[in-house]
Order: structure tokens, then C-alpha cells, then sequence
């Protein structure tokens, strides 16, 4: 096995013991990527139990304890919710095992018999002898650069969401020092049945981690230009009253008129009603505008003149 300070020279990741990890191993917020190999450390009494989430999987079972100690491998990382603070992230991991140091010929010959094996990936050191026996025909991961130490597979039955502040240095270095390759990433996601997110350039990091953390942020944020428009129990409304309207009825009287021979008059005598003058008068009316008294009595007047002009034409015709 080669000796750490060899491994440091390669570029190697160098697991920390769990018993050596302290708060100077804890992960730089800015330092997080897609792809990163991190570590989970145990659990502690007071922490959440790790739940699943990949809802159509498994019902969000927890992680159990075998399952913390080890690597893990960051799928996607978001701002926490209702969280305005720079770099308070959640990342959705999927963990790595050794499956008890199973040797990769080992785990090829047995792959196919054992439902573990088939549901994971192996993952590659970043040299060409890893895949100088490998026949080509098993979906296979690459790191970045340098090696695990230990052959390790990324299990792929379940994904978990965990707070960044869980995750610690998965070597003593940064967290983008260990890392998989772009296409590897890919893969990963692929066969996990998730998205992949946009792979950063590892070079460029430590550049871009203000702005990586305020995009996270940005995005968590309800959108600061929408506007909520007012429902109409909330818009204030003007009550408009209708017209008062007063009036009395009216009646005009008809003058008498001469008595026939046959005891009857031209006209009755009965008094006229004149219906008020207010629009709504009248039913079904088809107008609404109000009569003129004016043109009420004209009528009257022509009338009465056709009955007098008649009852002078009937006196002169009656005379023997």
C-alpha cells in the first residue's frame, strides 16, 4: 500500500478517521459541488433519523446505521426552505460502501448473483491501470483524480437529503478534492433516474463560490416583482343609492257636453287619469320619457270641438 505521503503527492484523498473528526473538518459552505465525495459521520442521539427521498421507491425509509461512517457521493445541492442565510444548504447524497471490502474481481464475478452488487456502480481511480483488466461490459465510475483508498461502489437503492452542516471532510483537504468525473456524474444520475445538475468546473470553485451561494439563495426566494392582485371583498365599493322620486296623481276633468235625443253623451264624463311622470310608470313601457300636459289638453280641445261642431250639424237637420 502506498505510503500517505505518496498519496499527497498524487493528489489522493486521505479519509479521516471518524474518531479524529472535529469541527476542523467541516466542510467550507462554498466548496460543495455536484459530484463531491464527502463523508456522513455517525449518528448521534440527538440528530433527525436521514430519510429517503425518492418517494416512488420506498416510502422514505431511513437510513440505517451501517449506512453513516461512510462516504457519500452529492447529487444536488438547494438552499434550505424559508432560509435567507447564505450557504444554509440540504444536499441530496447517495451513499457509498465497500460491501466488507469486496475486491473488484470479486464483485464482478459475483455481480449478477447478488441483488447488492446489481444495484450499484463501481467506482475507478482517475489512473489508467484501474481499468487496464476490465473487460468493458459493467457501468463503471471515474474519479476526477486521485483513488479511494479502499475499492468502493455507489449504492443506488436509495437517495437521501441531508443539511450540509451533517457532512464533514471526506480527506483533509477540500471538498471538490475528491471528485467524479463530469461523465461519471451523468452516469450516476442516469441510473439513479435524476436530473443532473449543472457540473461547475472544478478549477474555477473557489472563484465562484460567492456566486454559486447567492444563485442558491436567489432561487429559494419568492419572487421580490409579483404582485397579488386585491379580491373584491378586499376592493372598497361605492354604494349608489337610487333616485327618490315624488309625485301625485293627476286628474283632469272633462267639460260637459249636450245631452242626445237618445239620453246619452258623445264622451263620458268621467274624470282622466293621468299617470305620473316618472319612467317606470308603466310596465313592458317601451319608452320612458314622461307625457307633456300640453299635448294632453290640445286633444281635449279637438274633441271637444268635433262634439260641438256635431251637435250643431244634428240641431239643424232635426228642425221640421
Amino acid at each position: 500500500m502506498p505510503s500517505a505521503a505518496h498519496l499527497r503527492q498524487e493528489g489522493a484523498a486521505l479519509p479521516v478517521a471518524g474518531t479524529q473528526r472535529s469541527q476542523h473538518n467541516r466542510l467550507r459552505k462554498g466548496d460543495v459541488c455536484v459530484g463531491c465525495i464527502v463523508w456522513l459521520p455517525p449518528r448521534k442521539s440527538h440528530d433527525d433519523p436521514v430519510l429517503c427521498n425518492r418517494h416512488d421507491s420506498c416510502g422514505r425509509v431511513a437510513l440505517e446505521a451501517e449506512g453513516y461512517d461512510h462516504p457519500v457521493v452529492v447529487l444536488k445541492i438547494r438552499q434550505s426552505i424559508n432560509s435567507n442565510i447564505l450557504g444554509d444548504l440540504v444536499c441530496t447524497i447517495a451513499c457509498a460502501t465497500t460491501f466488507t471490502n469486496t475486491s473488484l474481481d470479486v464483485y464482478r464475478a459475483k455481480r449478477l448473483r447478488i441483488p447488492h452488487y446489481q444495484a450499484s456502480l463501481p467506482i475507478f481511480d482517475a489512473t489508467p491501470e484501474s481499468t487496464k483488466d476490465d473487460p468493458g461490459t459493467m457501468p463503471k465510475l471515474f474519479l476526477e483524480k486521485g483513488n479511494m483508498r479502499k475499492q468502493s461502489y455507489v449504492r443506488l437503492e436509495h437517495t437521501y437529503e441531508v443539511p450540509l452542516s451533517m457532512l464533514t471532510q471526506f480527506s483533509g483537504g477540500r471538498a471538490y478534492i475528491t471528485r467524479l468525473s463530469e461523465a461519471s456524474y451523468t452516469t450516476l444520475m442516469k441510473n439513479l433516474g435524476l436530473v443532473p445538475e449543472i457540473f461547475e468546473i472544478t478549477a474555477t470553485l473557489s472563484k465562484t463560490r460567492q456566486q454559486r451561494l447567492s444563485a442558491l439563495a436567489n432561487a429559494a426566494r419568492p419572487s421580490q416583482n409579483a404582485t397579488r392582485l386585491p379580491c373584491a371583498a378586499e376592493t372598497p365599493q361605492q354604494l349608489v343609492f337610487p333616485p327618490m322620486y315624488h309625485h301625485s296623481p293627476t286628474h283632469v276633468s272633462q267639460p260637459t257636453l249636450p245631452t242626445s235625443r237618445y239620453g246619452t253623451t258623445s264622451l263620458s264624463q268621467a274624470p282622466i287619469y293621468v299617470p305620473p311622470s316618472y319612467p317606470d310608470a308603466l310596465p313592458y313601457s317601451s319608452s320612458a320619457e314622461p307625457s307633456d300636459p300640453g299635448s294632453t289638453s290640445l286633444v281635449l280641445k279637438c274633441i271637444f270641438g268635433v262634439a260641438v261642431v256635431g251637435s250643431l250639424v244634428w240641431w239643424r237637420n232635426s228642425r221640421p
